[in-house]
């Protein structure tokens, strides 16, 4: 009975995954999953500062390095891959205008053109705003003091006012000015609902509320250990994200130009492989371009004619309809 007991004990661990758990109030649970709460936190404060210390050092020292060695080749790949996505979208367009309304393909892709065209002579009009943004907004400063960036537009009332009352929440429990108990990590938490808000993310929001209510539990004398639960499975969703984002820069070119730089040889090194992936993307580059040129050939001689046709009818004049009464007399 006694191995048992030790058994499940050693094994709680691995029983918390499960989602139907039923949480019972006891010290060793309440332990287990404070512990692993706070060593979350821990990982992913540890995983964000690498994170944030290789995008705002190593990074920026790579793309200037770039800039200094390689600076034409890459304006020259970033235009033509631009030249040959722009022809890809007028294609893809045109096969869609064309199926939707049984037209042929060269008059679909002249539609494009000319669509194209309107909208680049038409300018962007300014959206008029809604007035019961305003009005929250407004609200929102009298109380808090600040002004909020307008959301963006989303499809149903429930999700705009469940979006406006937990970034409301957020705001009471987060803002500098507004905060009761101070936490390392509330900065953090503090830029992520402000980051949520302006896309209309109500999932993220929701996160971070959830987080929220899990810090309070656990440092409250009475936690909650089905908050505390629900908040450590979320973590551990965060910090796979982070994990597999750590691989994704340890894979790329500016982690090992930085590894590169405890030696000169390595630099050389690093140089020429770097030349040589650039001459590889070049040629494909030119490649894909010259096959969308190619098809663009293929499409103009039948826009000529097209446009051609649409002239002719234009010049033509129209017959008039004469009524009743000039047929009779006519036929007579």
């Amino acid at each position: 009975m006694r191995k048992r007991l030790a058994s499940s004990r050693n094994n709680l661990s691995n029983t918390f995954t499960c989602k139907n758990l039923v949480h019972v109030e006891n010290p060793p649970i309440k332990k287990i999953l404070i512990e692993r709460y706070q060593s979350y936190i821990d990982q992913i404060h540890s995983l964000k500062s690498k994170i944030e210390l290789f995008e705002l050092q190593d990074e920026p020292a790579y793309e200037a390095w770039m800039k200094k060695n390689f600076s034409k080749i890459v304006t020259q790949i970033q235009l033509i891959k631009s030249q040959s996505s722009e022809l890809q979208g007028r294609f893809t367009e045109a096969e869609l205008i064309a199926l939707r309304y049984g037209i042929s393909l060269e008059e679909a892709y002249q539609r494009v053109l000319e669509k194209a065209e309107k909208a680049e002579e038409k300018k962007e009009e300014p959206d008029s705003e809604d007035p019961e943004e305003n009005s929250f907004r407004d609200s929102f400063e009298k109380t808090f003091g600040f002004r909020p960036q307008r959301s963006p537009k989303i499809g149903s009332c429930n999700q705009k006012r469940s979006l406006k009352e937990t970034y409301r929440y957020l705001a009471r429990k987060l803002h500098p000015d507004m905060r009761t108990v101070s936490h390392p990590h509330w900065d953090d938490l503090w830029f992520e609902a402000q980051f949520a808000y302006q896309t209309c993310n109500l999932e993220e929001l929701n996160r971070v509320a959830l987080i929220v209510e899990a810090h309070e539990s656990v440092h409250s004398n009475h936690p909650h250990l089905s908050t505390v639960f629900k908040v450590n499975i979320v973590f551990e969703k965060q910090i796979f994200k982070l994990e597999s984002q750590m691989r994704s820069l340890e894979k790329g070119p500016a982690w090992e130009y930085m590894k590169a730089l405890t030696s000169k040889e390595f630099l050389k090194v690093f140089q020429t492989k770097t030349k040589n992936r650039l001459d590889s993307e070049l040629k494909e580059a030119q490649g894909e371009l010259k096959h969308y040129q190619t098809m663009e050939k293929d499409y103009r001689p039948a826009n000529k004619s097209i446009r051609e046709n649409k002239s002719n009818s234009k010049s033509k004049p129209r017959v008039k309809k004469t009524s009743l009464e000039d047929f009779f007399s006519s036929q007579q």
